[in-house]
């Protein structure tokens, strides 16, 4: 069991040029949570830790409200998270 990550633009840069990755769940009946994932995200990408804070998540295609308790939100098999830097331009 294991969920998907998506890296976008400045936060695909700091993953070391990864578009995407496939994370294992501890077992194939666990979930884990957006807090527990988005740490994960940063022991495997160092480089994302400060960007982190000013990224928009979405869990499957729904952007998560930056006030939620990332800790109460599920993450089970199958499921997408998405990693989404501010975007700036003109």
């Amino acid at each position: 069991a294991q969920y998907r990550v998506c890296y976008f633009a400045a936060a695909r840069d700091a993953a070391g040029n990864t578009d995407a990755e496939a994370v294992p769940l501890p077992n194939a009946t666990s979930v884990t949570t957006l807090a527990t994932a988005l740490a994960n995200c940063q022991v495997r990408h160092p480089a994302l830790k400060p960007l982190l804070t000013r990224c928009v998540v979405a869990l499957n295609q729904e952007y998560v409200d930056a006030e939620a308790d990332y800790k109460a939100i599920a993450i089970g098999s199958g499921d997408e998270l998405a990693i989404i830097p501010p975007v700036s331009g003109g």
